[in-house]
């Protein structure tokens, strides 16, 4: 490598980093205003989906965000969301007795800290694990003192006797996989949400053989025991993302 292509590479991490420290702090900024906001307005989709915004998207070159396109940061860090359903999300969970969270995939681990800092708000004794194959560089340094959380690169099997009240799984997106986390840990949980559930992206890649959207549509039709609910809003109507929620009727206890 010339010394003009290292000195190129060694400008690109750079702005990178910086990049990347902008992201983190968006994120802390939010963490904070979630902690001093008012739980009514916690409790508002639109304030909360304001929020999501203010922290930022992932850049993604495949103009799936729609209006929200104008979020999105300028590297593949943040949110992998679509603010209006996360936020619906957030809210649903507002109402429930949460005090352990499990999330399978956790990127770079804007999503987690997002749902930490506003399930603490509703759950003061919440205790949060997130789980991945590899590590994307997390904000884990952010939660630090503020959660009970935890950071695990692993697989499901390590969770496979433990019970969490509420599980996210938005792992690796293939039928297989998906059908794998729920049947390992999610069917464990009170509450099982799952993303991309209508997301024709998902469905469509080759080797996914149908991928979440698939599966969400036989647990639905399978599973009597579990009531059901979907979060697929998107500004332009696309089949973008979409978050399904199942809550287990033997287990759920509402707040």
């Amino acid at each position: 490598m010339s010394s003009g292509n290292a000195a190129a590479v060694v400008i690109r991490k750079f702005r990178t980093r910086i990049q990347a420290a902008r992201c983190d702090y968006k994120l802390a900024v939010v963490l904070d205003r979630i902690a001093a906001a008012d739980l009514e307005d916690l409790r508002r989709v639109h304030f909360v989906e304001a929020l999501i915004q203010q922290i930022g998207l992932v850049n993604d070159k495949r103009n799936i965000y729609g209006n929200d396109e104008l979020y999105m940061n300028n590297i593949p860090r943040g949110l992998w969301q679509i603010p209006r359903q996360l936020a619906k999300l957030a809210v649903f969970l507002s109402s429930r007795k949460i005090e352990s969270f499990l999330e399978i995939g956790t990127y770079t681990g804007h999503t987690f800290a997002f749902l930490m800092a506003y399930l603490v708000r509703f759950n003061p004794t919440l205790f949060g694990i997130t789980m991945d194959l590899y590590k994307h560089n997390p904000v884990e340094h952010l939660l630090r003192g503020r959660f009970k959380a935890q950071f695990t690169i692993g697989r499901n099997q390590h969770f496979a006797t433990r019970r969490f009240d509420f599980c996210f799984i938005d792992g690796d997106h293939s039928f297989d996989a998906v059908s794998a986390d729920f049947n390992i840990v999610g069917r464990n949980s009170k509450i099982c949400a799952f993303h991309d559930i209508n997301d024709a992206i998902v469905e469509g890649w080759p080797g996914n053989d149908g991928g979440v959207p698939r599966f969400w549509q036989q647990l639905k039709t399978n599973h009597t025991d579990w009531d059901f609910c979907e979060f697929t809003c998107h500004s332009r109507g696309d089949r973008v993302m979409g978050i399904g929620v199942a809550v287990s009727k033997r287990q759920h206890v509402s707040r």
